[in-house]
This record gives C-alpha cells, sequence and structure tokens, in this order.
C-alpha cells in the first residue's frame, strides 16, 4: 500500500466516484467503506509526518 497521503485520497476519491455507479448497496456501501479506510490511513500517515517533524525540529534545539 501506498505511504502518499495524497495518492491515498486521490484513490479514496475514485472509490466515491466508483460507488455511485454501483447497483448493488452492498457493493456500494463496501466501495464507501474502502474510500473511508483510505483516507484514515492518509490521516495517520499525515500525523506521523507531521509528529516526526516536530520530534526532530524540538531535537535540534
Amino acid at each position: 500500500m501506498s505511504t502518499d497521503p495524497f495518492k491515498l485520497r486521490d484513490l479514496a476519491a475514485w472509490y466515491r466516484e466508483f460507488a455511485e455507479r454501483a447497483g448493488n448497496p452492498a457493493i456500494w456501501e463496501a466501495r464507501l467503506r474502502t474510500a473511508e479506510d483510505l483516507e484514515t490511513q492518509a490521516d495517520q500517515i499525515e500525523r506521523g509526518q507531521l509528529l516526526a517533524t516536530t520530534e526532530k525540529i524540538d531535537g535540534d534545539r
């Protein structure tokens, strides 16, 4: 899986668009859940990057 939050968010957007074309409610829901999972992963990566940056700045002082 990608560690680039921008790519994960792009993929999440694709899943949301793809969900609109689902004829089956179960498939629609699964695609939306996948999009939410991808966005959660992107958030976690960004928080980790922010934490790492903050720790580096604090360590340089």
